[in-house]
């Protein structure tokens, strides 16, 4: 059966309620992407008696793959797919892609990449306005930053750039580079545009940290503030169900607090090796490893439409690995 009939969920659920009940777990953490996750919401709350222990997560992957389609609705058509194609970044058909959401990786890198020119850009200017002021001090905070991280930058010290983030100089030049931007965005319709590009690929990449690095109030936050965008974009499925995820999981230390001190723990994204910053979200790790080896050699192609034959392959899926 597919994946978001009712049958197949409330299979899933039964089973994992014995699972979990059997290992003598407190709680079950199932995530999945929208469209499951709003059948899974459907079924739990009509036989919530049944599942008190489960927990229901939207996938973080699946989430960020939304939001990319946000960018490229806001500023794919103001110049952005010409300005990736022009640079040399991507060729014609692959900013398409890149621009509805497709080609995940390809899409970080060149969100990436644009990102960084223009803060480069911003800076520049930060720094002819603070050679304008008469501000001795504040000329001298930015050249005593900029040392610092150019020395972090030679050394490679992540622990160092956290202490540099932790000065008054730092956080002084931080207040005044952001009333710096609200200038800009007052004086210019087209500069509060483009500036809004930064804060949002910028929202982004900290809703990726906090799955590469296991930071659950990093998630909720940057998912909070995802939330205006799918709204205003008409991402309906996303902001309806997304505006439920995060009341759910505001209310978890009420409702199952041994699910929330999992989370807390960084329980919600999965390790595959022992490197730091390496973690991924749950829906992404399905996407890497069962679903791209169904769709590659020795997969299910060709008959995927034959349920008895797709059962026996994912039965015999572990003694085909070893």
């Amino acid at each position: 059966l597919p994946p978001t009939e009712h049958a197949t969920i409330l299979e899933v659920l039964h089973r994992s309620i014995a699972l979990t009940r059997k290992l003598g777990q407190q709680h079950c953490i199932i995530t999945g992407d929208q469209a499951i996750y709003a059948k899974a919401l459907d079924v739990l709350l009509k036989h919530r008696h049944e599942f008190g222990e489960v927990v229901l997560r939207l996938g973080a992957f699946h989430t960020a793959c939304a939001f990319l389609v946000v960018l490229g609705k806001r500023f794919g058509a103001a110049g952005l797919g010409d300005l990736l194609t022009e640079a040399g970044v991507l060729g014609p058909n692959a900013c398409k892609q890149v621009l509805a959401g497709k080609h995940y990786n390809r899409a970080i890198r060149s969100h990436k990449l644009v990102l960084e020119a223009m803060l480069k850009q911003n800076w520049e200017l930060f720094e002819e306005h603070l050679d304008e002021q008469p501000s001795v001090e504040s000329q001298e905070a930015a050249s005593h930053l900029l040392e610092q991280l150019d020395s972090m930058r030679e050394t490679g010290s992540f622990a160092e750039g956290l202490q540099c983030q932790q000065t008054a100089g730092f956080k002084s030049l931080k207040v005044c580079f952001d009333a710096f931007n609200d200038s800009l965005k007052k004086a210019s319709p087209m500069a509060s545009f483009w500036l809004s590009y930064i804060e949002m690929v910028s929202l982004l990449l900290d809703f990726i940290r906090a799955s590469r690095t296991g930071d659950w109030a990093l998630h909720l936050a940057s998912f909070k503030e995802m939330l205006k965008w799918f709204f205003t974009y008409d991402h309906v499925n996303y902001a309806r169900y997304g505006s439920y995820y995060v009341m759910d999981m505001e209310c978890l230390p009420e409702d199952n607090q041994s699910a929330h001190d999992s989370l807390l723990n960084g329980d919600f994204c999965v390790s595959r090796s022992s490197n730091s910053f390496a973690r991924v979200p749950v829906d992404q790790t399905i996407e890497q490893s069962i679903n791209r080896d169904s769709k590659g050699r020795g997969g299910i192609v060709g008959f995927s439409t034959k349920p008895g034959a797709v059962h026996r392959w994912i039965l015999t899926t572990h003694e085909r690995a070893s």
